[in-house]
């Protein structure tokens, strides 16, 4: 069973908030493309970093809208000086989706 767009109408903003989701969604996709690269050269995993104290910074882009996605994002042509950096080199859709 996959994620639908009911379920997360549904879910954030009553159990996660839209940026929570964002950021396991990202967790979840960067330790996926890890393991399974490790797995496929034959590497042994690699351990989960200690968890960090402190507040996350909630830093919300203000170029973040609805752009077709379920979450907000920033268009490619429409990022800040601030994420500049982020959106250089190939257009790839994840780096959007994650913004």
């Amino acid at each position: 069973m996959g994620l639908t767009q009911g379920w997360y109408g549904r879910t954030i903003g009553r159990q996660i908030s839209d940026g929570e989701y964002v950021e396991l969604v990202s967790v979840a996709a960067h330790l996926t493309a890890i393991d399974t690269s490790a797995r496929g050269l034959g590497c042994d995993l690699w351990p989960l970093p200690d968890a960090q104290s402190g507040a996350p910074s909630r830093y919300r882009p203000a170029e973040a809208r609805r752009n077709g996605a379920w979450v907000p994002t920033i268009a490619w042509d429409e990022h800040g000086p601030d994420e500049a950096d982020f959106f250089q080199g190939f257009p790839a859709n994840i780096k959007m989706a994650l913004s």
